[in-house]
């Protein structure tokens, strides 16, 4: 039996998996009813998702990248994660990412997002910080691409680019917004 990479760490003590209701109306629908989430390839796949490899990969730095710890770290009224934290390996070393649904990002969570980066990755010494930013769809990209901008002092993010940040930190941070 091969094993997924990632340890998954919750804060939920129940597994229970209970139908959200639609308003007040009374009427729920079951998880795999429900729209799925921008971060839904993080949470439920074994390893890191493609897209976001490749991005990570096109800098040296991140070559053989895997997931071993996976930490939701932020979710919704309804249970909907927002963001989650990674501990990954690579070739150079351990890194320390956090990834965030970009319809719930701001100047302020990013620069949070970073901060807690910096730390995890001080914590576990870890060469690097990474802030990524997923797209579900087209819906979430101005806002994400500004906030961005304005938290990493950017201009012109594009989509599935790994960007250096501009940030004084001893430990480097990059950020890239995933398509």
């Amino acid at each position: 039996m091969e094993m997924p990479d990632y340890l998954m760490a919750s804060e939920s003590t129940t597994s229970v998996q209970m139908s959200r209701l639609i308003g007040e109306t009374g009427i729920s629908f079951r998880e795999s009813e429900r729209p799925n989430s921008a971060l839904t390839s993080w949470i439920h796949a074994e390893t890191i998702p493609e897209t976001a490899r490749s991005v990570l990969q096109s800098n040296g730095q991140f070559e053989g990248l895997t997931g071993l710890i996976r930490v939701l770290t932020e979710a919704d009224a309804f249970g909907r994660f927002r963001a989650g934290w990674i501990l990954g390996r690579t070739t150079d070393g351990l890194t320390s990412i956090v990834v965030r649904d970009a319809n719930h990002c701001s100047t302020k969570t990013l620069l949070d997002d970073a901060a807690f980066a910096v730390r995890q990755a001080a914590r576990y010494c870890a060469t690097s910080a990474v802030i990524l930013v997923q797209q579900n769809d087209s819906s979430g990209s101005r806002p994400a691409r500004e906030a961005l901008e304005s938290a990493f002092m950017a201009s012109d993010v594009q989509a599935d680019v790994l960007y250096d940040s501009q940030l004084h930190s001893e430990i480097r941070v990059s950020f890239a917004r995933l398509s």
